[in-house]
């Protein structure tokens, strides 16, 4: 079984050429999901089984609101984020959006996970290097406002966060399959 890596490799995989394609944490940002599904089911061979993650809302992730309120204190203007209940992280949505695209046996699995920091320090360099966003807010501040709003970041953790306390967050799992093509 060979694995593939479509963000790299440019070449368009053929049909049916893939046992089981995954996305995680990325089709949840496409403008128009309904392709995305698309393409997992068009590139999965009869059978093929998918895995699909998205965030939960924030409300159920203990660890992204603490950084969501690190980020606040860094930035007083920051929107606190909204549940959005035609996305991914509507459990009804995602499994809808899973079975428009043809795929079957669509469950959505909420799965949860705690991490323990040893510091404030800990906890926010994790997260920075781990985050996509975080990266281009980084990227978009130029290296002196992200050394202040780091700074920011981490008083508040300081003063926020006890070390070696475990913080949860949860994902949902989107899994399904690929009906199985009959002769007719």
């Amino acid at each position: 079984m060979g694995v593939q890596r479509l963000a790299v490799d440019p070449k368009v995989p053929d049909d049916e050429s893939f046992d089981a394609a995954f996305s995680m944490f990325g089709l949840m940002f496409f403008q128009d999901r309904a392709k995305g599904f698309a393409e997992l089911y068009r590139v999965l061979r009869p059978g093929g089984v998918t895995v699909v993650s998205s965030w939960a809302p924030i409300i159920d992730s203990p660890l992204m609101m603490k950084i969501f309120a690190a980020c606040a204190a860094a930035d007083p203007e920051l929107q606190e984020p909204q549940p959005d209940f035609l996305g991914l992280e509507n459990p009804e949505v995602f499994a809808s959006e899973m079975a428009a695209s043809g795929l079957r046996g669509v469950t959505i699995q909420r799965h949860t996970a705690s991490a323990v920091f040893e510091s404030a320090e800990h906890l926010r360099d994790t997260m920075v290097r781990s985050s996509a966003a975080m990266q281009l807010v980084r990227r978009a501040d130029g290296e002196r406002v992200w050394r202040e709003r780091s700074e920011a970041m981490l008083e508040y953790l300081a003063a926020n966060y006890r070390p070696d306390t475990a913080l949860s967050t949860t994902a949902f799992l989107g899994i399904a399959h690929k009906p199985l093509a009959y002769p007719g």
